[in-house]
């Protein structure tokens, strides 16, 4: 059940998003408060780099709302990181290939790297920053969490090939839920929500995720975020029924 009410929360199972700047809230939550932060940080994407910028207004509005131009990008990200590894056991976010260098000078021999390898990322969004390939910033991820250390996850498939969302970049839930069944995190939170990618994989692995808590201060992604909650919970009701889950949830008390 998804429900919406006047305070601008959206409501899932096992969690709830926030539709409010996430910086004070964050401040209010305990240390060490939930076993992983993950998100797709901002890039700080100037419209100069967009695709046909200038013949397409609607597009031009959608880029402003999104996280075009952050004034002081650098301590924004270090206010981010500083919060996150409080409230948060392990983070994983998406930087950006732009943001990598500044981001390695800023905390070096902090990160695992993984490499996102997106073979159709001509499909995806009309961002020109955006290429065939993302960086993943991994902070106190056990060593060997993941399998590989370069994914190879196609976007636009599943639910994302059949609806259009409002947000410019949503992430495919795909990539997020890899990272669910590696690192088997009882709870999630995620600062930036946007199109509620992580809100639908923490639904679809309830089995894993116990608690997940979401923030947005754009409300035009209300209805993203509902869809995707709502999809989350649908494919957990279906994973349910498969016999792969009872092999996948030994598989996890024994990594545990």
């Amino acid at each position: 059940m998804v429900n919406i009410d006047t305070c601008l929360m959206v409501h899932g199972n096992h969690g709830i998003c926030y539709i409010q700047d996430c910086f004070s809230a964050l401040k209010s939550l305990p240390n060490q408060s939930f076993a992983l932060c993950l998100t797709d940080l901002p890039y700080n994407i100037l419209t100069t780099k967009v695709r046909n910028y200038r013949n397409r207004p609607v597009l031009k509005r959608e880029i402003e709302e999104y996280d075009n131009n952050i004034p002081n990008y650098p301590q924004f990200c270090r206010d981010f990181f500083t919060e996150a590894t409080r409230i948060a056991k392990m983070v994983v976010f998406t930087c950006g290939v732009q943001n990598l260098e500044s981001w390695l000078s800023m905390y070096p021999k902090t990160f695992k790297i993984i490499i996102w390898y997106i073979r159709n990322y001509n499909e995806h969004g009309d961002i020109s920053t955006f290429r065939a390939y993302e960086p993943l910033l991994c902070y106190n991820v056990p060593s060997r969490s993941f399998s590989f250390d370069c994914w190879d996850i196609l976007i636009h498939s599943g639910n994302n090939a059949k609806r259009k969302y409002k947000h410019p970049h949503p992430k495919p839930v795909e990539l997020y839920d890899k990272i669910m069944e590696d690192l088997a995190p009882d709870s999630v939170v995620d600062p930036f929500i946007g199109s509620g990618t992580t809100a639908e994989s923490a639904e679809k692995h309830a089995y894993i995720v116990k608690k997940w808590r979401g923030y947005e201060k754009n409300p035009r992604y209300v209805s993203d975020i509902e869809m995707r909650i709502k999809d989350g919970i649908e494919g957990y009701d279906q994973y349910c029924k498969t016999p792969h889950l009872q092999q996948k949830l030994q598989f996890l008390v024994k990594k545990k």
